[in-house]
């Protein structure tokens, strides 16, 4: 077996280090599909992820309404009396939040002004 060549596919090195990275991990039941290295069971967005290019509306406080794997929705009182609807929200935002819990966010209007939230944050604090 050659150990420092792959051929053009994972060599035996990388294979290595795949497999240390997962035991450091905890083993195979954990990390996958969770996001490497984070803990909460989540992946964070990256800077500029989210398309906000109709306007920042700024922090609000809301409380999450509807909530599945990927997407929910956040209601706030104060976005509603200016004509919003329900605040579309993706999974990867709610983190951990669970439905009826309220939340603190920044929404947002992306390019096809539909409003949106992000950066969410407890709001009981």
């Amino acid at each position: 077996m050659d150990w420092g060549k792959g051929g053009g596919k994972m060599g035996g090195w990388d294979m290595m280090r795949v497999m240390q990275t997962m035991m450091k991990q905890g083993g195979w039941d954990k990390g996958w599909g969770k996001g490497w290295g984070n803990q909460q069971g989540y992946r964070q967005n990256p800077e500029g992820f989210h398309d906000t290019s109709g306007g920042v509306l700024g922090e609000h406080e809301g409380t999450i309404t509807k909530r599945g794997g990927k997407y929910g929705f956040i209601e706030s009182d104060v976005l509603k009396s200016m004509g919003y609807p329900s605040v579309f929200v993706l999974g990867s935002e709610l983190k951990d939040y669970k439905q009826d819990h309220t939340v603190k966010f920044t929404a947002y209007l992306d390019k096809e002004g539909k409003i949106k939230a992000k950066d969410l944050k407890s709001g009981l604090k």
